[in-house]
């Protein structure tokens, strides 16, 4: 039954449920989502924790470029950057992790379907939970490289790791994650 219907579900951002950009991003630890501004998603290991750029490398390669029509890479400049990513204690923010799109950076469209470059994706490594095994970072790192690609949070009930505040949580996108990423870039 629920195959039926995440098969009927839309599979453009304007009229997806959880996909597309839903607030505007102001550098506040929140959700910030937007959508790629194309397939190739070129990411920045900015500052990354030997670890922790192991679980994005993952989610980036095993999960998004392996699923969707999502085109990972890595760059090692943040000029074609679409992620710059980071970690440090941010201290007790209330987030473990965040996507921000700079006021600066290049951006586009309009919500649902704003995106972003050289958006910034941080781990606060205050939140141990987090980031203590292999299974919680690759969690983490999928949940947030997904805003990057515009997935907001889903329910807990679909095994996604866009499930919010599950430090062990899954460590892969669910049929619906991948239906609104193939759907919003079915022409490309």
């Amino acid at each position: 039954m629920l195959a039926v219907a995440l098969a009927q579900l839309p599979v453009h951002s304007a009229l997806a449920n959880y996909f597309g950009s839903t607030q505007p991003c102001d550098g506040t630890p929140r959700n910030c989502v937007s959508v790629g501004n194309d397939r190739t998603h070129y990411v920045l290991r900015f500052d990354l924790t030997g670890n922790i750029a192991l679980a994005v490398s993952n989610a980036l390669f095993n999960v998004y470029d392996a699923k969707t029509r999502i085109i990972g890479r890595t760059t090692t400049t943040s000029a074609n950057a679409d992620v710059i990513a980071a970690d440090s204690t941010y201290g007790f923010n209330g987030a473990a992790g965040w996507v921000d799109c700079p006021a600066s950076a290049p951006q586009g469209g309009a919500n649902p379907d704003h995106w972003c470059q050289q958006q910034w994706m941080r781990f606060n490594l205050t939140y141990t939970t987090y980031f203590d095994d292999t299974a919680s970072r690759n969690s983490t790192a999928c949940h947030e490289l997904g805003h990057t690609l515009g997935l907001n949070h889903g329910p807990a009930t679909t095994g996604s790791c866009m499930t919010a505040n599950t430090p062990n949580g899954s460590t892969t996108i669910d049929a619906h994650d991948v239906a609104h990423i193939n759907g919003y870039w079915r022409y490309q």
